[in-house]
């Protein structure tokens, strides 16, 4: 397993159950993409849910090993009936919007083209210098996030989005969205509904409205693009290809699966591991 809320979830019921646990972590700390969201300015709480799952693995004594890379060896030497897949996933680097899927956003391989992580200071380094346009493709707290931690630096944002809205995938918009919208907006921030990217430069960004000739040109020398990610399979992929004489059954959870959001993950993990 990984510990983010998914693996977490998935050891904590399965020691519950009473199974032998070994929990192993490829980072050096527990968390996953939870510890990114609560590394954003006004996110702190968030790091809540994780602390608590670290909590149940000491009390629970389940065996974690961090900065551990699951392989086949380590396979053959643990010798397990199951192996639980909960590798997360990673931002996408190849310029996919949903709004035009088959074509890659033309620029996006620019030196100023940034993602969430790399703005929050879980990626490669960065220089960041206003002004910056944020671009939404998911309308989660993302790229309110990345906005947050760009208007900290004192930059002009604008936050563009393919939604008519900001945060439109948020549950609770009173408590979540109103909240972010009314510290934004209190800002040097401006937000764009219902656009979609159609070229980065380096000084600018083409914008326009899906199935219409409107074109904007906004000025950007940062530019964060907040897309969909890519869940990363390659280990389970590479483990099932393996042959040994005692194959476990392996199980995919959490981002790795498709399933995004902290409460879809630890539910879809507690569920199946009650189902075995």
């Amino acid at each position: 397993m990984e510990a983010a809320p998914a693996g977490l979830e998935a050891a904590r019921t399965a020691a519950i159950l009473g199974h032998d646990v070994h929990l192993h972590e490829a980072s050096k700390r527990l968390g996953g993409q939870v510890t990114i969201a609560a590394s954003a300015p006004h996110r702190a709480d968030i790091g809540a849910i994780t602390k608590w799952l670290e909590s149940e693995m000491e009390r629970l004594e389940i065996n974690v090993t961090l900065n551990s890379l699951v392989d086949p060896d380590l396979v053959a030497e643990i010798n397990p009936d199951r192996i639980i897949l909960a590798t997360g996933s990673t931002p996408r680097s190849d310029g996919f919007q949903l709004t035009t899927p088959i074509a890659p956003l033309k620029g996006f391989e620019l030196n100023h083209v940034y993602s969430s992580w790399d703005v929050l200071g879980f990626g490669g380094r960065v220089t960041t210098e206003g002004p910056a346009v944020v671009f939404d493709d998911t309308g989660t707290f993302e790229a309110i996030s990345v906005a947050d931690s760009l208007l900290d630096r004192g930059m002009q944002v604008t936050l563009v989005s393919r939604y008519e809205s900001l945060g439109a995938s948020l549950p609770y918009p009173p408590a979540t969205v109103e909240a972010a919208k009314e510290r934004l907006m209190s800002q040097n921030f401006d937000f764009i509904g219902g656009h979609y990217i159609q070229a980065i430069t380096q000084d600018e960004v083409m914008i326009g409205v899906p199935f219409t000739e409107r074109k904007r040109r906004l000025q950007a020398n940062t530019v964060a693009l907040i897309s969909y990610n890519h869940p990363n399979r390659e280990l389970g992929d590479y483990l099932a290809g393996q042959t040994t004489e005692t194959k476990p059954k392996i199980h995919t959870i959490g981002d790795a699966s498709g399933t995004n959001g902290i409460q879809a993950a630890i539910h879809q993990a507690a569920n199946l591991i009650r189902s075995l």
